[in-house]
């Protein structure tokens, strides 16, 4: 009886919800867990890659995508995946090809939360309209983006080294500047 009781009290400790182990940080988890050399500036440079934003070193860049993924709340295995397309991408890009990686993991963040959005974002038919009596009111991707984003998601800063002098933009900014929306 003893040993059972013993085993019980085990498993309860072992399925009780209120031990549960912590969110990793997503800078650091990815470093470990991505092949970030794809990302380095000698990377891109020697296969003529340009990306936006460039940085030298990878790590930055890894930074850059986790601050997106963390803005959409992915996680962890989900940033992984993600993160592992973004590089896929990039490395499978023939030579004197451009790309926008942070455009590439929102659009990515977007597809794995609501493909329907995606959908809509990548096809240019985005439109949000309504109705108000005799007014008609549209909404713009970025107006959407700002309601779709929990507040405190766009409040962590992007890196830019080589291109604005280390200048730090918002991520809301970021997204407004890569044209999803129609001006």
């Amino acid at each position: 009886m003893v040993k059972g009781l013993t085993q019980r009290c085990i498993l309860v400790v072992f399925f009780n919800s209120r031990y549960s182990l912590k969110a990793p940080n997503l800078e650091s988890f990815l470093e470990v867990h991505s092949d970030a050399t794809k990302l380095s500036g000698d990377y891109l440079r020697d296969h003529d890659i340009k990306v936006l934003p460039f940085n030298d070193d990878e790590k930055t860049t890894l930074k850059n995508i986790s601050v997106i993924l963390d803005a959409f709340k992915v996680s962890a295995r989900t940033a992984i995946q993600i993160t592992d397309r973004v590089i896929a991408t990039i490395v499978n890009m023939p030579k004197g090809s451009k790309i926008d990686i942070l455009m590439l993991t929102t659009l990515l963040c977007i597809k794995d939360k609501d493909s329907c959005l995606f959908d809509e974002i990548v096809s240019g038919k985005f439109e949000r309209v309504e109705q108000n009596g005799e007014k008609k009111k549209t909404t713009y991707l970025n107006e959407f983006l700002e309601n779709y984003l929990p507040e405190r998601s766009y409040k962590r800063h992007i890196e830019m080294s080589s291109i604005l002098n280390n200048t730090k933009i918002i991520l809301l900014d970021i997204i407004i500047l890569r044209h999803l929306i129609p001006m």
